[in-house]
């Protein structure tokens, strides 16, 4: 093995991401994402624990995978841009896809129209 070949593994090495690197793959070119294996979910145990994660940051919490046809992230990111905008025109500054929409929405659905989205999925009758 030559010199060139250390060079380059320990230039490699020094680029990859760390366990705590949580980068968004959300944008990748092709439109796909990276983003969860079987380690990115967290599992149900903690799900009573709304009050501490509120206080972590976004780098520090669980990811949860969500694999949507190409129309739904289309109209999700659709959606997100609009009420962007509209939190900019109204001085509001704009919102944090993580902090502040992602959050708002899954908390709307569970905690203000649980039994809608039950019905929805045509689980009621059970």
């Amino acid at each position: 093995m030559s010199d060139n070949d250390d060079v380059l593994r320990d230039r490699f090495r020094s680029h990859q991401p760390d366990s705590s690197d949580n980068t968004d793959n959300s944008h990748d070119t092709d439109g796909s994402s990276d983003s969860g294996g079987p380690d990115d979910i967290d599992d149900s145990s903690n799900a009573d624990n709304s009050s501490e994660s509120g206080d972590a940051s976004v780098r520090s919490r669980k990811q949860e995978a969500m694999y949507l046809r190409p129309d739904q992230r289309k109209r999700l990111r659709n959606f997100y841009d609009e009420l962007d905008g509209r939190s900019k025109v109204a001085g509001e500054g704009g919102l944090t896809k993580n902090d502040d929409f992602y959050e708002a929405f899954v908390e709307f659905v569970i905690e203000e129209r649980r039994e809608e989205f039950i019905e929805y999925l045509g689980l009621d009758e059970l």
